[in-house]
């Protein structure tokens, strides 16, 4: 299968949803008080327990030591049929590297490998010990067979900050919500950050992203992996809220 290998970096492609706000779905605040299990499976193999409500917001408590093991919620509701995931995030504590993500399988390819796409806060550490965050995004064809082994990144890049300007000076955003946005399409990748008022579009083709048809990977989440915490060795507290859904 042929492939266009696309590496980019941001620029201000669009200024606007694709799909106008009345079309999205809301489908987790919170305010109930408590993850809802008929709208989220948990995955907590990264945590330090449970993922819990707190203030209005799902909480998850990334444990150290726990190197690149992944923690999430999982959509219950109709997830193979989930267009696009916008989510606010939020990096509470920063004493170690992390990134909060949302993601899913969104296609595979003639071998029936899957594309992973994802969009990610991700604290980076700099030589001089101070913590920084970048937005990221990627869209990555991975083995069928073993999905921790990437085949081929299809779009990888980075928001830059400001959105308009240079990579200089990146932003400390702990504490500091932020709303991520992402686009499940088989011709566009589409991802976003409202703070900014920042989107890219990458067209891809069809033919290259045929629809997915096993149900194991009707996989879509909101979560968190830990970078390099053994170094670190300390724990990292991030916040999801208002989570809204198109479909």
């Amino acid at each position: 299968m042929k492939r266009t290998l696309a590496i980019m970096t941001a620029v201000l492609f669009v200024c606007f949803p694709l799909a106008s706000f009345a079309e999205w779905v809301l489908y987790d605040n919170f305010n109930s008080g408590e993850i809802n299990p008929n709208k989220w499976t948990q995955d907590i193999s990264g945590l330090t327990g449970p993922i819990v409500v707190e203030n209005g917001a799902a909480k998850f408590i990334q444990d150290k030591g726990i190197i690149n093991d992944s923690s999430w919620l999982l959509f219950k509701k109709s997830p193979e049929k989930i267009k696009a995931i916008r989510a606010r995030v939020k990096i509470a504590s920063n004493e170690t590297n992390v990134l909060c993500r949302i993601g899913g399988y969104m296609g595979e390819d003639d071998d029936g490998n899957p594309l992973w796409n994802q969009i990610r806060l991700r604290t980076y550490q700099n030589e001089a010990d101070e913590y920084y965050q970048a937005v990221e995004f990627a869209a990555t064809f991975l083995d069928a067979n073993d999905t921790n082994v990437t085949l081929q990144d299809l779009v990888t890049g980075g928001f830059k900050k400001p959105l308009s300007g240079t990579y200089e000076a990146p932003d400390d955003l702990t504490g500091e919500w932020i709303t991520l946005e992402i686009h499940f399409n088989r011709q566009a990748l589409t991802y976003g950050v409202l703070k900014y008022n920042g989107w890219i579009t990458s067209p891809i083709s069809s033919e290259e992203v045929k629809k997915i048809t096993n149900p194991d990977l009707f996989f879509k989440g909101i979560g968190v992996r830990a970078v390099n915490t053994a170094e670190a060795g300390e724990t990292c507290t991030v916040y999801f809220d208002n989570v809204w859904v198109l479909y």
